[in-house]
């Protein structure tokens, strides 16, 4: 059955939507842009063609090597990601930059939310909020 392009879109976000997955996104994408980068110091610090290998993404992020593995693997089968064979390491790579506007999107749009709650929470006006005992207003 073929699927439809919401599917497709829907999926995407699924593979984007865990801690672990946009700090893989967000490792991947900064290998790109150093491998891009016109200082040759720069390029000369990164992976082969904006790569990370797998044996650099699992203590960047303090999980069990069994996790990560879990993890790309939903990046890789939801195209986000692809891996390459060099003896026995894997390397990886995004496979369209471009998801890195939705993840920047997604982060301005927290952003904007958190500041306007934390406005909202510093105009809610000090009465009914109760005292702490000895006469205490807690802060907002």
């Amino acid at each position: 059955m073929p699927r439809t392009l919401m599917e497709r879109q829907a999926e995407l976000l699924k593979a984007l939507g865990h801690p672990a997955r946009l700090f893989i996104v967000q490792m991947l994408a900064e290998a790109a842009e150093a491998a891009e980068a016109p200082d040759e110091a720069e390029r000369a610090g990164a992976a082969g063609a904006g790569e990370k290998c797998v044996c650099e993404i699992i203590p960047a992020l303090g999980m069990e090597q069994s996790s990560v593995s879990k993890h790309l693997a939903v990046l890789r089968e939801r195209g986000v990601v692809e891996v390459r064979r060099e003896g026995t390491r894997m390397f990886y790579r995004l496979t369209d930059r471009r998801v890195m506007a939705i993840v920047r999107l997604a982060r301005e749009i927290c952003v904007t939310q958190l500041a306007q709650a934390q406005r909202m929470l510093a105009e809610t006006p000090q009465q009914g909020r109760q005292a702490l005992p000895g006469g205490e207003v807690p802060p907002a």
